[in-house]
C-alpha cells in the first residue's frame, strides 16, 4: 500500500494551497487530514478490489471443472478467490499499521527529538507508545469511542502474521482448545473501518486537535 509517502505530498500541496507555512509541527498537527486520507483509501480499496476480484473468480469458475488442476496447483477460478481473501487481510494489515503510526508520530512530537531519530526509538511497542501519549496528555486511550475494536483488530492482525489466521487457543469445558479465526467479511471490515477512523479521530481530538476549531 502507498500507506504514507503519498498522504504526506498531498498535505504539502494542501497546506500551499491553503497558504500555510509548512513545518514538522504543521505536519503533525494536522494528524486528522492524515487519518482522513488513509481511511478513505483503504474504503476505497475494500469497496473496489475484493469485489473485483469476486467477479473473476465467478468469470472462471464457468468453465472450469475442477479446482484444484492435475500438477495439484489452484485452479484460475480459485487463485482469483485466494487474492480475494488476501486483499481482506491487507485491510486488517492497513488498518492496524495506521494506529500504530498515528501512536508513533504523536509520542514522537511530545518527546524529545532524538527520541524518534533512533532505530531503538522507532521500534517502541504500542503500549510504551500510548503510555508517553496517556501521560503527556492526562487521558485513558481505552476509554476513547470503538477501543475495543481498535484492540481486537490488532489480536486479529497479529493472528494473521504469527498464526495463519488463527487466534491464541481458548480453553472449552470439553478440555478441547478453540480457535477462533477473524471475520473478514465485507460488512464487518466495513466496521473495522469506521471503529478505526472512530477511535484515531477521538484521539487526535484529545491531543493534537484539543481546542482546534473543527470546521
Amino acid at each position: 500500500m502507498k500507506v504514507f509517502v503519498v498522504t504526506e505530498r498531498l498535505l504539502i500541496k494542501w497546506c500551499s494551497l491553503h497558504s500555510f507555512t509548512l513545518t514538522k509541527e504543521a505536519l503533525v498537527a494536522r494528524l486528522d487530514l492524515f487519518i482522513a486520507w488513509e481511511i478513505q483509501s483503504i474504503q476505497r480499496f475494500l469497496d473496489e478490489v475484493p469485489e473485483f476480484l469476486a467477479r473473476r473468480a465467478a468469470a472462471e469458475e464457468k468453465g472450469e471443472t475442477t479446482s484444484i488442476t492435475k500438477a495439484g496447483l489452484l485452479s484460475d477460478a480459485e487463485t482469483w478467490l485466494a487474492a480475494r481473501t488476501l486483499a481482506h487481510e491487507a485491510v486488517v494489515y492497513c488498518l492496524n499499521a495506521l494506529v500504530d503510526w498515528v501512536l508513533l508520530a504523536l509520542a514522537a512530537r511530545i518527546l524529545p527529538d532524538r527520541w524518534a531519530s533512533t532505530a531503538k526509538a522507532l521500534c517502541r511497542s504500542r503500549q510504551q507508545l500510548i503510555k508517553a501519549v496517556e501521560e503527556h496528555y492526562g487521558i485513558d486511550v481505552r476509554a476513547l469511542p470503538s477501543w475495543s475494536q481498535v484492540d481486537s483488530l490488532r489480536e486479529n492482525a497479529n493472528a494473521f502474521k504469527h498464526r495463519g489466521g488463527s487466534s491464541l487457543p481458548t480453553p472449552t469445558e470439553f478440555g478441547i482448545p478453540f480457535y477462533r479465526r477473524p471475520d473478514l467479511s465485507q460488512e464487518s471490515l466495513c466496521a473495522q473501518v469506521a471503529a478505526v477512523n472512530e477511535w484515531l479521530l477521538a484521539l487526535w481530538q484529545h491531543t493534537e486537535g484539543f481546542g482546534q476549531d473543527e470546521g
